[in-house]
């Protein structure tokens, strides 16, 4: 009976430890203003930043709730509803609620909040910032939803998605695939959908211009370290062997 106990045992963990866990991030229960940077590490395990590239020097720790239901800053292009860019009669309106901005003024930030939200909205070749995403497991990612995103400011590779197999934003995989999509400017939105984009630890989203984003959705695979799969694995077969023996 110990034996059999045993490769149940040992099988039922190599199942737990493989499994998946999906989840979205979209920054609701913030009040506008809001600076998200450890506000997810304990429910999700992620790790967020926003810096302003347009500023000298650069401001980092910006990333900042946007309520795009009451609108400040001045932003009427980050107001709902939003639509798609071909949706031309405006039938399906979206109302995301918050979504998250790179903060234009630094002045108006003390590191926890931003007063008057308003997304950084210098274009140029320089860019206006980026966000990042640090993930505590590897992660499969699904997709992102944009808005406000000028033609001339996504498409190309200085707008890029940049995906890491590592937390340190060094090992760079699945190079030049994504960028930030345009999705028609003002008071629109659209979702990028990413394929097959498993394996990644951090996440460097680079902006052009002014705009947000919100619905990070992900699915996270827990990934215990070779030696206890391979005790695991021991465990198992021993058992099995164990209880083939004495059958015969």
């Amino acid at each position: 009976m110990k034996v059999v106990q045993a490769a149940v045992l040992g099988f039922s963990l190599l199942s737990f430890v493989g499994s998946t866990q999906a989840a979205i991030i979209d920054f609701e229960n913030f009040t506008a203003g809001t600076i998200i940077d450890n506000e997810y590490v304990t429910s999700h395990g992620v790790t967020i930043s926003g810096v302003n590239t347009y500023n000298t020097p650069d401001t980092n720790n910006v990333a900042t709730v946007f309520d795009s239901n009451n609108f400040t800053g001045g932003d009427r292009d980050l107001a709902a509803p939003f639509y798609k860019n071909t949706d031309s009669q405006k039938e399906n309106a979206f109302t995301p609620g918050n979504i998250l901005v790179i903060h234009e003024t630094a002045s108006e930030c003390n590191g926890i909040t931003c007063t008057d939200p308003d997304d950084a909205g210098k274009s140029g070749s320089s860019g206006s910032g980026y966000f990042e995403f640090s993930f505590s497991e590897q992660t499969t990612l699904n997709s992102i939803d944009f808005f406000d995103i000028e033609y001339n400011e996504a498409n190309a590779p200085k707008f890029a998605i940049e995906l890491y197999s590592d937390d340190a934003f060094t090992n760079i995989v699945f190079e030049d695939i994504y960028y930030v999509p345009s999705t028609g400017g003002d008071n629109t939105w659209d979702r990028l959908f990413f394929a097959d984009v498993t394996g990644v630890m951090s996440m460097r989203i680079n902006f052009g211009g002014s705009g947000a984003i919100d619905n990070i959705d992900y699915t996270s695979v827990p990934a215990p370290s070779s030696l206890f799969l391979s005790i695991l694995c021991f465990i198992g077969f021993r058992a099995f062997n164990k209880k083939n023996s004495k059958v015969k």
